[in-house]
């Protein structure tokens, strides 16, 4: 997510959390904002953030990695708020019946 504009500007969907598809979204992030040397890339604490990949992918571009303290209740709170609506709005309202509809819903 974008906090200057609050537009989601990268991502990915998996059925696990893998180092690979954070540097999916990171990717489309780049491509999609151009972003400047130097621009601060903020993560949690989880492993795909702190994988060497990830990392390895924020130095290429020239981005600068920040993460938060741990159990800082705050530390990622505007993308926090993201979840809830998504949840609130899409996810809860339906079922899908298949992976594809809901990687395609949450898409839209």
């Amino acid at each position: 997510m974008d906090a200057y504009s609050r537009r989601i500007v990268g991502w990915s969907i998996s059925d696990r959390i893998t180092a690979e598809i954070v540097v999916n979204a990171l990717e489309m992030a780049r491509w999609r904002r151009r972003p400047e040397p130097g621009t601060v890339v903020h993560a949690d604490r989880g492993a795909p953030y702190t994988s060497w990949l990830f990392g390895h992918r924020l130095r290429q571009a020239g981005l600068l990695g920040s993460m938060g303290r741990v159990a800082s209740s705050v530390d990622n709170a505007l993308i926090e708020s993201f979840w809830s609506t998504m949840q609130r709005e899409l996810l809860d309202r339906t079922s899908w019946d298949s992976r594809t509809q809901l990687a395609s819903a949450m898409f839209e």
